[in-house]
């Protein structure tokens, strides 16, 4: 995936994440997001 396809989607996915009620849900998902753009930077640099 190209960096600006992988940007698109944790954007979108960060839109997605829910109410900001919802603060144990948004915590998980920005968590998971930020973990995957953690790896996808690691396997840019590494390319």
């Amino acid at each position: 995936m190209s960096l600006t396809v992988w940007l698109t989607f944790l954007v979108a996915q960060f839109l997605v994440a829910g109410a900001p009620h919802d603060q144990k849900r948004r915590s998980r998902i920005f968590g998971g997001l930020f973990v995957a753009a953690a790896t996808a930077l690691a396997s840019f640099r590494s390319a």
